[in-house]
């Protein structure tokens, strides 16, 4: 008996040891989801799926099995100008500018539109999308409006473009929450050019 008793006190140890590590690693595997962001989890073990979406509370990621990515549910500001200048119905050259705020709609179907489309893509990507949607929308409405026109209904024109631009943001999962036109001048014709 006096032979066995140090045997189990070290067999013990190392069970404690080994059931520790376990639980470390099971812990470890487990990855809480932040109120701005939606976590995405692709790889084995999703029964059919291309991956998962969690808005909230947590999931285990198994490691080397599974990645998980991270979609951000933060509003961006994005400044809307043109390098080239906007041309009226009269044909005056003119120069818009705008700040537009955009994020990832909140609902599962554009939440995953957008891990199809924008995951991987940093900030400016993203916000080069949008700069270009909104920046060609306005250059086609400013082309159906006089300089009068424009000048007097710059609330109408952020509304229109705003709303011109939604299906195609809508195809990335992205939505706009506010557009609003803080810059119209007229250009001389020199610029034009």
């Amino acid at each position: 008996m006096f032979g066995l008793e140090p045997l189990l006190l070290a067999m013990g140890a190392m069970c404690l040891v080994v059931i520790l590590i376990l639980n470390f690693w099971l812990v470890s595997m487990y990855h809480r989801c932040p109120p701005n962001a939606a976590m995405i989890v692709s790889g084995a073990g999703l029964e059919g799926a291309k991956f998962r979406i969690y808005t909230s509370g947590g999931a285990i990621v198994l490691p080397l099995f599974q990645t998980l990515s991270h979609l951000s549910l933060e509003v961006y500001p994005v400044e809307v100008n043109s390098n080239a200048p906007f041309l009226s119905k009269d044909g005056k050259p003119l120069s818009i500018g705008g700040v537009a705020q955009f994020k990832v709609r909140g609902d599962d179907v554009s939440i995953a539109t957008a891990a199809e489309t924008l995951l991987g893509k940093t900030p400016e990507e993203i916000t080069a999308i949008v700069q270009q949607s909104i920046t060609g929308h306005m250059r086609a409405l400013a082309g159906t409006m006089t300089m009068q026109e424009l000048i007097q209904g710059l609330d109408s024109l952020a509304v229109k473009v705003k709303e011109a631009s939604l299906p195609d943001l809508n195809n990335f999962g992205l939505t706009i929450s506010s557009f609003t036109i803080n810059e119209l001048k007229p250009l001389t014709a020199g610029l034009a050019s």
